[in-house]
């Protein structure tokens, strides 16, 4: 890794403006360590007139937490722009004391503060002003000339526009400026990497800013590691990696008493982004992400899907959440239709409910409670790979579940432990992780360089992305249109920069920005709502989701031109509804911009084509039929859902002349949704609906909480009795004297549980004179376990109920509707789908189902004709209208089940009588007689369909080219070859050739024998046979050597000089090995009858013995004796030797034949 400076002079910039101001002074205005106490440490104080109490968590933001000495709980003046934010804090006694220190909240302070300004006073009612400074640290020191008083007032004065920020502690100090002083130790938020084995060396100038700060000439120097097993520090600032850990290097000068220190961490050994120097290039994965994953759909979907909020904050119970499913299959498959490349799902948003089987909290989907067990983050993880589609994750750094939140380490620990799971394998393959909520802490606690290292060891090519990316160290957040190149990275490490909701579209933004004095490449992922996106910003799905405007198509279009032409990514987000779908007009509006943008694929190609006449008279066709539906039998709520639609859609056709394909779809779509969820009258009417109520707890909310709204019908009011006391009742007047044994009570979702503890029913059957109702208690302490709840008893009879709903707190819950049943009286017989079924059955005609497998005509015939007669029949029960329905229904799904034109097939079966039995090889004819006995069986069935045909046919053809013709094999060559080999006598030919031959015999013999051997297999063998027959080599004559041999043994030794004898005695040697050797060529004993003639040729006469007979007469090297082989006629060998030039030649005529065919 490049050398790093570290602790240089852009660092201890912070040092000096915090601790140095003018020498007159200088003593004075630094804070000291050795200050005996904190004179403002747990007083009484008082704050601006409201602060941001919230009533869940009403010690959050509360006054006493500027003094409490805990720097992680905060003060929070009111907002909407006060003048000032005031904090008095009462010293109980007259204290003398010169320094005050400030701790604001990191990312707001600087930003929103002007100044602060300091004022005393003894009895409240006169102040002085005492001390001023403007605001341009978090954290801030006030040094001024010793004052007494009992109160001492800190005024924040905001900066025009800006709302007073939270304050984190506020200290009160008395400094002796002749005592030794110890300087502040500060640790610098920004941080350094060292790669392991590597060093990087602390800025020289460092000492020199260091020295400043102490106003004497000798300064000693020192540096220390708090772990030199991780990294070591010389004396001279190089630090050197170690092993994989985290490290803080310190810095002190010391003079005279007086020392100032220095802290900063060091990552040794951790992945981090590498630095761009002076280059801007994007590394591998962010030009991916850029050019392939540069359109993503972002989606919104947990536990506030399920109570209408876009944030909430850990306490909503787990039952709550409850899709009817998760249609992860569709998410994946608009998105794909859609043209996107990947999907970024929230897996844990800020209120800590996690979206997947996560085992580190019970706070989550998978959780036993929930309406739904699905593991949602796992089911589109396969949908995503189903349709090649990349899956990216949401997750919020900020959780407001969790009890250790604010306990950093063991929060960070519990972060890493969830990404593990996430990224572990089990949910395939994550693009990005996209990190939110980092506003709530400060960036060191977060441990952003552990969570990324964590990340990028499990998965290098996932990208990481802290949302509100840019802005100063300890101030605020850059907005994204006022970017500057070289800007500071608040939350580092990260490989992309995001604001959520904040369009860089119409910017050319810069790409390089800074940490630690290093330059590192960014691009900007965009994510704008697909719902409300110039405001208001529609993230999760509510009852207003709907009603938001939708994001104009060709604005999409324009913004994902101009973000990708910069190198940037576009994130379109999508709200899933509590049904667990996605809303028609998002699909619609998607599918446009795909369509308009050429992207588009299977259901969007031509969503933004103009609907024809057709496709709008389908519509208005299932808007007839939806107003002309028996509504008596209908809940009135489902039935106003499904008319609301149908107004709207209506409204839609008539006024809209620039109606899209996508339009029509996605409201043929809404209206079959709420038709489908019509809901019955159950069993019997509601005898509460629309009844008089005649008395309820004292006082309601406003008007939109009258008790009326309990009894109305519309589950889209609230009845909301009123606050502060344990109990709340409503009494319903149900008109007459009737039974009835059923109450149900459906509340407000997200906090009926939380409330309501028990719920007493009472009824009355008349009232007196006075108006006075006497009550006879039906149940009493009926435990509150759903939000809807139903509460059977008795049949009783009476004209008045009433209900009392017992609390938990001093918070009473609201009710969406409170209806009351009698399960005794006769069922409302449902005939209406059965009506329509009929209604459309009818309209069938006989030249449509001319075209129909007769199977499914019979069946048609008689559902309609069962169906009639049930419609007909007042004596039907609802079991038989529905099933009678089904049958129906049934048939008509299958009347596309049209007859296949057998004309082809009939034909293929035919073509396959010419075809000869003897030609084929036995299983290739078998398997065709398979399939033409398959063709016949369709060819003979009169329901059989296209599909049927076609599959019969497609599978007769490959049988027929499947068929293997039996080829004529001639082996005469061979077989005479053999038997030319088998009359040869071993004995007469070399052994080593001999045994060379042998193997290609065998084979040769087996290729012969083999009644399926191929003419290619017999080929092969007689090639091999021929050349191995020509390799033989016969045994040479040996017989002249041996008398040559005999001949010299019969020489004496002393009638020749030593020389001469000497070379004949050493041919003998060799002519006796060659003698003796079976494996000898001819050649070779040609050699060795030459090399001992010769020899004896040479003999010269021993001079000391003249009387020895010197004449050896040796036989001459020509003599013909010595060729003479005596193993056969070379005339005889002239015959077999042709035969076989004759059947090579035949052999390679046979193989080029074969290669032309």
């Amino acid at each position: 890794m490049k050398k790093i400076k570290i602790l240089g002079k852009i660092f201890f910039l912070f040092v000096i403006v915090a601790l140095v101001i003018p020498s007159n002074v200088q003593a004075a205005e630094i804070f000291k360590n050795n200050i005996e106490k904190n004179l403002a440490l747990n007083k009484p104080v008082e704050g601006s007139p409201d602060i941001y109490i919230q009533p869940d968590n009403p010690s959050r933001y509360a006054v006493e937490n500027a003094v409490d000495g805990d720097k992680d709980t905060l003060w929070g003046p009111v907002g909407n722009y006060p003048q000032s934010g005031n904090l008095i804090i009462n010293l109980e006694s007259e204290q003398k004391y010169n320094c005050i220190k400030f701790y604001g909240r990191t990312n707001d302070t600087v930003a929103r503060t002007d100044k602060i300004v300091i004022l005393a006073s003894n009895d409240k009612s006169s102040w002085e002003e005492i001390a001023s400074k403007s605001c341009t640290e978090t954290n801030m020191i006030l040094s001024f000339d010793d004052h007494v008083s009992q109160y001492v007032q800190i005024k924040m004065v905001p900066k025009e526009g800006k709302a007073i920020p939270a304050m984190a502690e506020l200290e009160i100090y008395w400094n002796d400026p002749n005592a030794p002083q110890t300087l502040d130790t500060f640790t610098l938020s920004e941080y350094s990497y060292v790669d392991l084995d590597k060093t990087l060396t602390l800025d020289k100038n460092c000492i020199d800013d260091l020295g400043k700060v102490i106003p004497n000439e000798k300064v000693n120097f020192k540096f220390e590691s708090s772990d030199p097993s991780i990294a070591t520090v010389s004396n001279d600032g190089v630090v050197k990696g170690i092993s994989k850990g985290k490290v803080t290097i310190t810095a002190t000068a010391e003079s005279n008493g007086r020392s100032i220190t220095v802290k900063k961490n060091i990552y040794s050994g951790y992945i981090t982004p590498t630095p761009q120097g002076d280059k801007e290039e994007p590394s591998d994965a962010q030009l991916d992400m850029m050019t392939n994953r540069n359109y993503g759909l972002m989606m919104h979907f947990g536990i506030n899907t399920f109570n209408n909020l876009q944030w909430s904050d850990g306490t909503i119970p787990v039952n709550t959440y409850n899709p009817d499913v998760i249609d992860a299959d569709q998410w994946a498959r608009v998105a794909s239709e859609a043209g996107f490349t990947h999907i970024v799902a929230v897996s844990m948003h800020h209120d800590g409910f996690c979206m997947w089987d996560t085992k580190y909290t019970d706070y989550k989907c998978t959780n036993p409670e929930s309406g739904n067990t699905t593991d949602v983050i796992k089911a589109l993880s396969k949908a995503c790979e189903k349709y090649g589609i990349k899956l990216g994750l949401y997750y919020s750094l900020w959780n407001r579940h969790e009890s250790y939140y604010n306990d950093d380490l063991v929060y960070a620990e519990h972060m890493m432990n969830q990404l593990r799971e996430l990224l572990g394998g089990e949910y395939g393959e994550i693009s990005e992780i996209w990190l939110d909520g980092a506003w709530d802490k400060s960036a060191e606690r977060w441990y952003l360089p552990e969570l990324y290292d964590c990340i990028k060891s499990l998965q290098p090519n996932c990208q990481v992305g802290v949302n509100q990316t840019i802005g100063a160290k300890n101030g605020a957040i850059t907005d994204p249109s006022n970017y500057k190149k070289y800007e500071n990275i608040k939350y580092f490490p990260t490989d992309f920069k995001t604001w959520d909701g904040k369009t860089i579209a119409d910017y050319d933004e810069p790409k390089i920005f800074t940490h630690d004095k290093e330059n590192y490449y960014l691009p900007y992922e965009e994510t704008v709502c697909v719902r409300n996106p110039f405001g208001g910003f529609s993230w999760f799905w509510d009852n207003s989701y709907n009603s938001g405007d939708l994001y104009p198509v060709e604005s999409i279009l324009q913004s994902r031109e101009k973000l990708h032409s910069r190198g940037n990514v576009f994130l379109l987000n999508m709200g899933i509804d509590k049904t667990g779908h996605m809303v028609e007009d998002d699909i619609a509006t998607v599918y446009k911009a795909a369509d308009l943008m050429n992207i588009a694929k299977g259901s969007a190609i031509g969503a933004n084509e103009l609907a024809s006449e057709k496709e709008k008279a389908e519509l208005r066709q299932l808007i007839d039929e939806c107003r002309n539906i028996e509504d008596s039998i209908y809940t009135k709520a489902s039935m106003r859902r499904l008319l609301d639609q149908v107004d709207r859609a209506e409204e839609k056709l008539d006024g809209d002349t620039d109606l899209r394909n996508a339009d029509i779809t996605a409201w043929k779509n809404l209206i079959i949704k709420e038709k489908d969820k019509l809901e019955l009258i159950e069993g019997n009417a509601n005898l509460a609906l629309e009844k008089v109520i005649v008395e309820a707890s004292p006082r309601p909310y406003d008007n939109n909480f009258v008790p009326e709204n309990a009894i109305d019908g519309d589950d889209m009011t609230l009845w909301g009795p009123v606050d502060g006391a344990n109990e709340s009742y409503i009494v319903i007047d149900l008109g007459k004297q009737q039974k009835f044994n059923k109450i149900c009570m459906d509340g407000r979702t997200s906090d009926t549980v939380t409330r309501a503890d028990t719920y007493q029913i009472l009824v009355g059957t008349q009232q007196d004179s006075d108006g006075k109702i006497n009550f006879e208690t039906v149940l009493n302490d009926v435990a509150c376990t759903s939000a809807k709840q139903t509460i059977k008893f008795e049949s009783v009879e009476a004209r008045y109920v009433k209900i009392v709903i017992n609390s938990k707190t001093d918070k009473v819950p609201a009710y969406k509707e409170i209806s009351v049943y009698n399960n005794d009286t006769q069922q409302v017989i449902n005939k209406v789908a059965l009506k329509i079924a009929v209604e459309m059955a009818d309209s069938v005609t006989e030249a449509d189902l001319n075209k129909v497998v007769p199977a499914v005509v019979t069946e048609f015939k008689a559902a309609l004709d069962e169906a009639r007669v049930i419609l007909a029949n007042n004596n039907a029960t609802q079991a038989q209208v529905d099933e009678s329905f089904a049958r129906l229904a049934t048939a008509m799904h299958m009347l596309q089940f049209y007859k296949g034109d057998k004309t082809k097939l009939q034909g293929l079966v035919d073509s396959t009588a010419d075809l000869v039995e003897g030609n084929y090889t036995q299983e290739s004819w078998t398997s065709l007689q398979d399939a033409l006995s398959e063709a016949n069986t369709v060819l003979d069935d009169l329901n059989a369909m296209q599909e049927e045909v076609d599959e019969a046919y497609k599978n007769l053809q490959a049988k027929i080219d499947g068929l293997v013709k039996i080829e004529k094999v001639n082996k005469s060559f061979l077989e005479v070859i053999i038997d030319k080999v088998l009359r040869l006598q071993e004995d007469r030919y070399i052994p080593s050739t001999w045994q060379a031959m042998l193997p290609k015999l065998d084979k040769a013999q087996e290729v012969l024998g083999n009644e399926k051997a191929t003419q290619e297999e017999v080929d092969n063998a007689y090639d091999a046979l021929t050349r191995a027959y020509l390799g033989l080599r016969l045994k040479p004559s040996k017989d002249l050597l041996q008398d040559l041999i005999n001949k010299a043994n019969g020489l004496n030794s002393a009638n020749y000089s030593a020389d001469t004898w000497a070379v004949v005695a050493d041919k003998v040697l060799n002519a006796n090995a060659i003698l003796s050797n079976p494996e000898a060529t001819a050649e070779e004993v040609e050699n060795a009858i030459n090399g001992l003639t010769k020899a004896m040729a040479g003999l010269e006469a021993n001079p000391t013995n003249p009387s020895v007979d010197n004449d050896v007469s040796p036989v001459k090297s020509g003599d013909s004796t010595v060729n003479a082989t005596k193993t056969g006629d070379t005339t005889n060998m002239m015959y077999p030797l042709a035969g076989l030039a004759i059947a090579a030649l035949w052999l390679y005529g046979n193989k080029k034949r074969r290669k032309e065919i």
